[in-house]
């Protein structure tokens, strides 16, 4: 009796032991709940923060598309006088090199007498026609007295910036919403002699919000400073809704209307985030189901009572061993006769078995056959390939030939100098170009991108490799004579190719730890010691080489100094604009954090070697679009 009350004690004490465990245990999941809640809201937030931005520097990028286009055309019309066919010749060469989903046309208008005495209102206007194969048109319809356009507001807007870019309001045309650029030229004494306009077509902007649209439960969609809608996945349902207000457009519909449809529709509750642009004062608006943005919160509680039902199954369990322990017997039967039972199903796979290894058997002697004809086509394939692949491979090893090897890189650490470059080209054959030599006691540093990439784009690198190198052989060193000697090689060519390439330049004097920057090219990014990094827009210091014949008037150069620890980084657009599996750009913001944050303990070629895998991670391994090169400088400590 004694042995009987000790082993029902011992039952009882155990039972009460995991009692306690398994409030222990949940208790234990009531309290992460509550901190594993408060970390996934500020996940959240954050997510849909980088999410926004990273749509409105997408946008950004169209926007600069224009900007430098109206920069470049301003520059090009404001000395001209008289020449009404080179001012037309300009205008379509500006627009034919633009993109034609993005500009519709460009125009430069002059202030009544400017351009001639006799043509009180002189304003060509290049455009498209309805046909995209026809020739580029140049219109004067627009220099009518009626229409006058030096009162027109988007003239007025260009007049009152002083020289700087703005962006009219987006309107309603022809079927199509467009937005026009305007920015003011001066003669050569600085009085105000005209305005350019760049008209942009929106549709493609409007694709670029709608393509975010991509998952349930989040809408993203962009309105107009002035309040105004300018994309919306629901726009047609949102004109069908408003047609008693008889819109031509979304642009006709604001914010009210929208809420006001989300009502009528009784569409779920939204959280609204928004992101600035803030040249053209658009929103980018991104709402989230309230019940999308919790989904990871109801994920985490699913997961809990699992955790919390599992916990307390196991008590069960426990509990049930305990007072069931008597019936041992039982389930060994049991488990016998489940052990013939499989015994039977072992014997029934065994037969299964042999009738599938005969089918086997037959479909690899049909498989054998379909293979040999297969291996038969690869070998012609093969002899195909190689012939084609043998033309392009003589251009890709001149290519590499050219290129610094790296013990060249290594001979410049005796002048207190880390440097390491890198190049992947899209193609079999690449379009950038990158060269460092030492000429005396000056290093020169040049870095460029052909436009596209290809054969044509290689031998226009080769071509820009070999002028550089002799034009410095020949001591020349006044950058403007530099660039200038080399534009005019690289334009007479490229009119004989009969193609319309031409390619970003930026040359890099080193010389006492001064470093001359001159060309237009990307913006050049410099690391300080302590890794501050500062950018460098080169947009002003050059043009584009190979595209007209003269670009003295257009160079420029700035000087900065380079002290112990610090460097600077060169790379061509194939960096920033590496796009991700879900069409999201790489860009110039994570380039710098990858760099400053690896810049205090690593070398020039460590760093060139994070940046790669970063930006392979970030793409997923996926083939890349465009030619990528970086190069890397690193004064030594």
């Amino acid at each position: 009796m004694v042995i009987n009350y000790l082993k029902n004690t011992v039952y009882l004490a155990t039972a009460v032991l995991f009692l306690g465990m398994t409030l222990l245990a949940s208790g234990g999941l009531v309290f992460f709940y509550y901190f594993k809640a408060e970390q996934l809201e500020k996940q959240a937030v954050a997510e849909q923060q980088a999410f926004i931005q990273s749509v409105a520097d997408g946008l950004e990028g169209y926007l600069r598309v224009t900007r430098q286009l109206s920069h470049s055309i301003t520059e090009l019309v404001a000395p001209l006088r008289g020449e009404k066919q080179l001012v037309e010749k300009i205008l379509r060469r500006m627009l034919a090199s633009a993109p034609a989903e993005l500009i519709y046309g460009i125009g430069a208008w002059y202030e009544p007498q400017v351009f001639a005495p006799d043509a009180p209102l002189f304003g060509p206007y290049a455009h498209r026609g309805i046909n995209p194969e026809a020739p580029l048109l140049v219109s004067y319809e627009w220099c009518s007295a009626d229409y006058d356009f030096p009162t027109q507001p988007w003239y007025l807007a260009g007049k009152q910036a002083h020289g700087k870019t703005v962006f009219t309001t987006p309107y309603f045309d022809t079927d199509m919403v467009y937005m026009t650029a305007s920015r003011a030229f001066f003669d050569s004494d600085g009085n105000f002699a005209g305005v350019t306009s760049v008209d942009m077509v929106l549709p493609l902007i409007q694709q670029f919000i709608l393509k975010y649209n991509d998952q349930p439960g989040r809408t993203v969609y962009l309105t107009t400073a002035a309040g105004k809608l300018l994309a919306h996945p629901y726009s047609a349902e949102l004109l069908q809704y408003a047609q008693a207000k008889q819109p031509l457009s979304l642009l006709d519909l604001s914010l009210d209307d929208l809420q006001d449809f989300i009502i009528a529709k009784n569409l779920p509750k939204t959280a609204i985030s928004h992101a600035d642009i803030a040249d053209v004062g658009w929103l980018v608006h991104v709402s989230n189901e309230q019940k999308q943005l919790q989904q990871n919160l109801q994920n985490l509680r699913q997961d809990l009572y699992w955790l919390a039902a599992l916990a307390w199954g196991l008590f069960a369990v426990s509990l049930l061993f305990l007072i069931q322990g008597h019936r041992t017997r039982t389930r060994n039967q049991a488990l016998r006769e489940a052990l013939q039972q499989q015994q039977q199903r072992e014997i029934l796979l065994q037969e299964m078995n042999k009738t599938l290894e005969q089918q086997v058997a037959l479909r690899t002697t049909d498989l054998a056959a379909a293979n040999r004809e297969i291996c038969a086509l690869n070998e012609r394939l093969k002899e195909e390939n190689l012939r084609m692949s043998a033309e392009l491979d003589i251009t890709r090893q001149m290519q590499q030939m050219v290129l610094p090897r790296p013990e060249e890189l290594a001979a410049f650490k005796q002048l207190d100098l880390d440097i390491a470059a890198y190049m992947e080209p899209a193609s079999e054959v690449g379009g950038d170009y990158y060269d460092v030599l030492q000429v005396d006691d000056r290093l020169i540093i040049g870095i460029g991108d052909v436009t596209g990439h290809g054969l044509e784009s290689g031998v226009i690198m080769l071509m820009v490799q070999m002028a550089v190198r002799t034009l410095l052989a020949n001591q020349v060193s006044d950058p403007v004579l530099f660039l200038h000697a080399l534009n005019q090689a690289l334009y007479a060519n490229i009119q004989r190719m009969g193609t319309d390439k031409n390619l970003t330049l930026a040359l890099l004097e080193y010389r006492q730890h001064r470093l001359r920057i001159c060309g237009q090219h990307e913006e050049i990014l410099v690391i300080r010691r302590d890794g501050s990094l500062e950018r460098i827009d080169t947009l002003d210091l050059g043009f584009m080489i190979g595209m007209i014949d003269n670009i003295d008037k257009f160079v420029g150069c700035c000087e900065i100094q380079l002290d112990s620890g610090d460097g600077i980084v060169l790379y061509t657009d194939g960096i920033t604009e590496a796009h991700s599996p879900d069409n999201q750009l790489y860009g110039i913001a994570r380039l710098s954090e990858v760099v400053s944050r690896n810049w205090l303990a690593q070398s020039a070629q460590q760093v060139v070697q994070r940046v790669v895998e970063d930006v392979k991670a970030f793409t997923g391994g996926r083939e890349i679009a465009d030619d990528m090169t970086l190069v890397v400088l690193k004064r030594s400590a």
